[in-house]
């Protein structure tokens, strides 16, 4: 970002966040592919990298199957969101995005909530 010496425009009362919605409901969720094998596992990263240090909501409905390395990447970006203090959080998982995750001993280590994102 490059700096000037002009001052910032005043952010209009339309252009700030309803105060009655978290985070992540204004968030717009970051929507799985159906396979996320190891051909995933950059483009998920790029993904996840891309909102970093704002709220990320991702939602899992449409997963088929999981790998473990795109299962690292959401792992892993679970642990910098908490440590970063922003929210996050996985919602809608599939029944094979479960599945998968209870196969790699990873249901307790993930946190996954019902409902829609």
């Amino acid at each position: 970002m490059t700096s000037t010496n002009a001052e910032a425009e005043p952010i209009e009362a339309s252009d700030q966040p309803d105060p009655s919605e978290d985070d992540l409901t204004r968030a717009e969720p970051l929507s799985l592919d159906a396979v996320l094998d190891i051909r995933a596992a950059g483009p998920l990263l790029d993904a996840v990298k891309a909102r970093r240090g704002a709220a990320l909501s991702i939602n899992a409905s449409g997963v088929d199957r999981i790998g473990a390395q795109c299962a690292q990447v959401l792992v892993s970006a679970q642990q910098t969101w908490t440590e970063d203090g922003e929210e996050f959080e996985i919602v809608a998982g599939s029944a094979g995005f479960l599945e998968n995750l209870e196969l790699m001993g990873l249901s307790e280590r993930l946190t996954v909530k019902d409902g829609d994102a």
